[in-house]
């Protein structure tokens, strides 16, 4: 009786027992804030900035996804168990995807900044060598 009574109580220990709340904290959400507050610049210290932001958001997608499948642990030390690894890649795939997004949109900015700047030496140029062709004649 008193063992029915230990495995009873053990198991309504376990089925009440509080668990720990998982909590996660990810760096991509920073990451992305810097790629956000990244000043827009034709010259290679933003390309350098731009580039190096990238890689460590590459960098820390891979690690926090390694900690959410349970092969790293948290720096706390937690290893995130079975049953929140779902919940954690979710979490971070929502995260990086925000990124990725600023990404693409400064990549674009970029870009139209480059293309307009290149369109005006265009200009320029052709605008030069018509007058240098017009006083030659």
């Amino acid at each position: 009786m008193a063992k029915l009574f230990l495995v009873f109580s053990l198991l309504l220990g376990q089925a009440f027992a509080q668990e720990k709340p998982f909590h996660f904290q990810s760096q991509i959400p920073t990451l992305g804030a810097k790629l956000k507050a990244l000043k827009l610049e034709d010259d290679l210290r933003f390309e350098d900035q731009f580039n190096l932001l990238v890689k460590e958001l590459e960098q820390t997608l891979e690690r926090e996804k390694n900690i959410c499948l349970g092969e790293l642990s948290t720096e706390s030390g937690e290893v995130v168990g079975k049953e929140n690894r779902q919940v954690c890649l979710r979490t971070i795939k929502g995260h990086y995807i925000a990124s990725l997004n600023e990404v693409h949109q400064l990549r674009k900015r970029y870009l139209t900044l480059i293309h307009q700047k290149q369109m005006k030496e265009l200009d320029e140029n052709y605008q030069k060598l018509k007058e240098q062709f017009d006083k030659s004649f």
